[in-house]
């Protein structure tokens, strides 16, 4: 890092890579909410007050639809009384003896770090590890063709088994089949899978309710978060960046910690699944079959924005993704009936977001200079 001097007592750095500590700014800014941040954070309250002892150590890797139903797995165990074990948050150290066992290439980087989350499992001696297919997702838009998951997030744990073959390494790998379409469908899938080990009826029953109230109460709080601070953004005339993505864009290693680098420029960062989009009506018809359950939050995410007086849209693209193929330009169509224009961070293995800090610079000072009105949205928070 460079100083250089000026009459004046004026200073200029250059060449650093962290401005909370050198900056060039004339003043600072009060970073606003990150949700994701906050979301991440939920998440890790769960491995809290967990008994030490258990019958079976079960390993959870956090890794692609996992990271959208962990409140119900993990709670439908541990209410079992067996010890949870969740796979490490991603980090290059987790990854670095992965890359071997990668079968394709050009698969989405949130998809190669699967073989991660087994391979850090397998070290940690789990008894068993549970990676279920999930072909259904909840579905939360009745006005909504499907609620798929993608082809990839639901066929991995096959992907998995012939590329490291946790059998073979001595632990069993359990993938039933599991769908989220509604709670019978459920409750059977997951009866049927824990039948092999001897549960008895009221202790299932008993654990599977409560397994559904922590995954509604995970749920509600992320909503009550993003009320929140959509409530003080409107009352101080603050922006927001509504940062849609997929589930998995909580890990750090995936999203390259946009979300904090955003909240440090001054603005709330709002997930897609804290925005109250049960109340979105998607008034004009899709150009696109509105199957995937993630697309479809991202669809009527892009609405609410467009409708918020100061939300901008940004799409986190981990660019392996096919279904993004077409979802970019439909997000591009709805934002466009509100004369805005998403900002689409193309990520995934980069090492740099220098690239995406300047767009989304220029996305703010864009907003500034098109002198966004101050008055609140009459969208209801």
């Amino acid at each position: 890092i460079k100083c250089v001097h000026f009459s004046g007592n004026r200073t200029y750095y250059t060449g650093n890579r962290c401005e909370k500590i050198f900056t060039n700014s004339d003043h600072s800014r009060t970073p606003g909410r990150n949700l994701v941040e906050e979301k991440l954070s939920l998440l890790e309250q769960l491995s809290q007050h967990q008994a030490e002892a258990s019958t079976v150590r079960i390993g959870l890797p956090m890794t692609l639809n996992i990271w959208e139903n962990l409140p119900f797995w993990f709670t439908l165990f541990k209410e079992l009384g067996w010890r949870v074990v969740r796979s490490r948050i991603s980090s290059p150290t987790l990854i670095k003896n992965s890359a071997a066992t990668v079968m394709s290439d050009n698969i989405c980087y949130p998809a190669k770090l699967a073989h991660a989350h087994i391979l850090d499992l397998l070290e940690r001696q789990v008894d068993r590890i549970f990676y279920p297919r999930v072909t259904y997702e909840h579905p939360n838009f009745k006005d909504a063709a499907n609620n798929y998951n993608c082809p990839i997030v639901t066929g991995y744990p096959d992907v998995i088994d012939s590329a490291i073959n946790p059998v073979e390494r001595g632990v069993q790998m359990d993938s039933p089949l599991i769908n989220f379409n509604d709670s019978e469908q459920l409750r059977s899938g997951c009866k049927i899978y824990l039948k092999r080990f001897g549960i008895e009826k009221s202790s299932f029953n008993s654990a599977f309710d409560k397994a559904l109230q922590a995954q509604q109460f995970f749920k509600q709080a992320l909503l009550l978060k993003g009320r929140e601070v959509i409530g003080t953004a409107r009352a101080a005339h603050q922006p927001l960046i509504v940062l849609g993505g997929r589930p998995y864009h909580a890990d750090p290693l995936i999203n390259h910690k946009i979300p904090e680098m955003i909240a440090a420029m001054g603005l709330h960062v709002l997930t897609e699944d804290s925005l109250p989009l049960d109340e979105i009506e998607v008034a004009d018809p899709l150009q696109v079959i509105d199957q995937w359950e993630y697309s479809n939050r991202l669809y009527r995410a892009a609405h609410w924005a467009g409708g918020e007086v100061r939300a901008e849209f940004i799409q986190l693209n981990s660019f392996g993704c096919g279904p993004d193929a077409v979802i970019i330009d439909e997000l591009k169509a709805i934002l466009k009936t509100y004369g805005k224009t998403p900002v689409v961070l193309k990520i995934d293995e980069i090492t740099s977001i220098g690239s995406a800090k300047l767009r989304v610079r220029s996305l703010i000072e864009a907003q500034t200079a098109g002198g966004a009105p101050a008055e609140k949205s009459s969208r209801p928070s």
